[in-house]
């Protein structure tokens, strides 16, 4: 699926393709452990994706956490020294080509464990976008009306 995690995302919340329908991930991105996934989100929940309130932030962050940590995630920056966003290299690489990047396959969690961990970065990105002026109908994560 794609090239642009944030872009894909959008596309999975506006119900364009389902999560269940990707297989994998090739991306332009850098992330190598969750404190630097985290990062990415905050920038991706506040800056490029569209959320009308902390419920759809939820999704996003769930939908992220699912392609980086249960699908293959491609990360060419990481494994192969170059972006796909290189000019020099083809857009699309294949798997089963020897010379195609690999993907860096991190520990599968299972349901409850992946849970656990998105309700933790839910908490942390919603609170910070409340704090720089990003108002919701219901917070999710305290049930408080919110103006």
């Amino acid at each position: 699926m794609g090239t642009s995690l944030g872009f894909c995302v959008k596309d999975i919340l506006k119900g364009n393709i389902r999560l269940n329908q990707v297989i994998g991930m090739e991306t332009h991105t850098a992330i190598s452990n969750e404190e630097q996934l985290i990062k990415v989100l905050e920038q991706y929940c506040m800056y490029q994706w569209t959320l009308d309130n902390d419920w759809d932030t939820w999704k996003a962050i769930n939908a992220t956490y699912i392609l980086y940590y249960n699908k293959p995630f491609f990360q060419p920056r990481l494994t192969a020294g170059y972006s796909i966003a290189d000019p020099e290299k083809k857009m699309w690489m294949f798997a089963h080509r020897s010379s195609a990047p690999k993907p860096v396959f991190k520990k599968k969690y299972k349901h409850k464990t992946l849970e656990k961990k998105v309700r933790k970065a839910s908490k942390h990105i919603i609170a910070l976008m409340h704090s720089k002026g990003h108002f919701f109908k219901t917070c999710h994560c305290c049930k408080e009306k919110v103006q």
